[in-house]
């Protein structure tokens, strides 16, 4: 056998530093725990992960911010600003955190990180808008929130999902109570005499008449405001309210 004095060096490197006590030997039962305790971290990591992406797609659908990507450049950039991207750093060092995790296991040094933190994105994504896309559990829990059902902080933060419309940003909801030649009327009110509360008088889009919308109906509107027109350049429809 060849001699190879790199890894005698080595060895006796090691054998120094344990002699001098500078490196500890520990029981197999350590590694393990250890290798344990880290999976129990990232696995919760990555369910509040899923949590976070799963709320996120709640609350736009549940306000019709979603609308806006129908509505050309300017509904792409007011969606864009409205995003709640606080929620979305959280969810991004969520990932950066559980992906240190993962270093430790000799798997993820075969594969490229970039591919590890892809994949849990994908999971993260897929789950958390399956369920809200899928299954009723939001609802739910809203309807629970509603009735006050639920244990805090779930009960906060589900009765805090419905967000005033951002009409600082030209955007306006409501239930159409009057149909005119050009302008359609639709009024706003949740009962908390707040700045969402109003009514609004729409002229819709170009080659979209006020006649394509119907009484009681619930729209979402994306637009500029002259005195008290909206002058809109989107309408999407709104789910009936949850009773």
């Amino acid at each position: 056998m060849e001699h190879n004095p790199h890894q005698e060096s080595a060895k006796d490197a090691v054998l120094a530093q344990i002699r001098e006590k500078k490196v500890s030997m520990r029981p197999k039962v350590y590694f393990t725990l250890k290798a344990a305790l880290i999976l129990i971290v990232a696995g919760i990591i990555l369910l509040v992960s899923v949590g976070i992406v799963n709320f996120i797609a709640f609350s736009l659908r549940l306000n019709g911010h979603e609308s806006l990507l129908a509505f050309g450049p300017r509904g792409v950039l007011a969606f864009l600003a409205i995003f709640p991207w606080p929620l979305v750093v959280i969810d991004a060092l969520l990932v950066v955190l559980l992906e240190e995790l993962l270093r430790r296991f000799r798997f993820t040094y075969r594969s490229p990180m970039l591919y590890l933190i892809l994949a849990i994105l994908a999971v993260a994504l897929s789950v958390g808008i399956t369920l809200d896309r899928a299954t009723p559990l939001n609802d739910d829990l809203l309807q629970s929130a509603d009735h006050d059902h639920l244990p805090p902080p779930l009960e906060a933060l589900y009765e805090g999902a419905r967000a005033p419309a951002p009409h600082d940003h030209g955007i306006f909801r409501g239930t159409v109570i009057d149909i005119a030649t050009s302008t359609f009327t639709m009024k706003h009110d949740d009962h908390d005499a707040d700045a969402d509360d109003g009514t609004y008088v729409v002229m819709p889009p170009s080659g979209i008449p006020p006649s394509d919308f119907q009484i009681g109906e619930r729209l979402y509107v994306a637009g500029d405001t002259d005195q008290n027109i909206v002058h809109a350049y989107g309408v999407g429809q709104l789910p009936p309210e949850m009773k």
